[in-house]
């Protein structure tokens, strides 16, 4: 169960990250911030995994506070990074609407998340915790990709 829950996290910011950002090309003047944005973006998505693996090993007790907010703080740093992403990405790339309601999403999930590492959860909570809070910016993500597939960016064009 708690395997699965893990899963879900990693799979959560796995989908925010394509739904959002993937095969996005930046705009000009935000081609530095595009490119080093991926740097804590990775950075947290590979902390998340270890910190996943703390979590298992402390299955029914109490998450130690260095592994609890090695957690939380490695999933926000990922949220945080896609959020800065988003703003490099042309604004008519998505939906003006999506695109916003999206960054608004992630950071104020990111918070939220932020917010658990006072808490003093049983790992399992922690991390069922994190999946549902993740599933906030999962869904914007959805209907940006939907609009997205709706926008001539993804329509083929006529052949001659």
């Amino acid at each position: 169960m708690i395997g699965g829950l893990g899963m879900l996290v990693s799979v959560g910011l796995w989908w925010i990250y394509f739904d959002f950002v993937s095969h996005r090309h930046p705009r000009p003047s935000q081609a530095m911030t595009w490119l080093y944005a991926h740097l804590p973006l990775t950075a947290g998505i590979a902390t998340t995994g270890a910190a996943v693996l703390n979590a298992i090993e402390h299955v029914g007790e109490p998450l130690p506070s260095e592994a609890r907010w090695l957690l939380v703080g490695s999933v926000a740093l990922a949220l945080f990074a896609v959020a800065v992403l988003l703003r490099s990405l042309p604004h008519g790339v998505i939906d003006p609407h999506s695109y916003r309601n999206g960054i608004i999403a992630i950071v104020l999930v990111g918070v939220a998340i932020l917010a658990l590492g006072f808490t003093n959860f049983q790992p399992i909570l922690l991390l069922g915790s994190l999946a549902v809070l993740l599933l906030i910016p999962v869904f914007f993500g959805f209907i940006a990709w939907i609009r997205g597939m709706e926008s001539a960016e993804f329509r083929p064009s006529a052949v001659s």
